[in-house]
């Protein structure tokens, strides 16, 4: 299992649990509560998933942005409390 699918799992059994997750960069910080990622779900569109070359992405808008490359090194700080 690569570190990019390792975080992944993570990240689900976090919300799933009920915890709120953060993706944070230098300048920003995204508030992910589980009742949001369900909602993403819901519509159709993961918050989080694998591109097919291995790259963990996060949903923004229609869209997709990279948060870990496929090397599996984090792009943002992940933090679920």
């Amino acid at each position: 299992m690569s570190n990019n699918e390792v975080t992944l799992s993570k990240l689900n059994a976090d919300l799933k649990a009920g915890r709120t997750v953060y993706i944070s960069t230098y300048t920003k910080a995204t508030r992910i509560t589980p009742k949001t990622a369900a909602k993403w779900e819901a519509s159709g569109i993961p918050m989080f998933r694998l591109a097919s070359d291995g790259r963990l992405m996060m949903a923004n808008g229609r869209g997709y942005v990279t948060i870990a490359n496929e090397s599996g090194m984090l792009l943002v700080g992940i933090s679920a409390q």
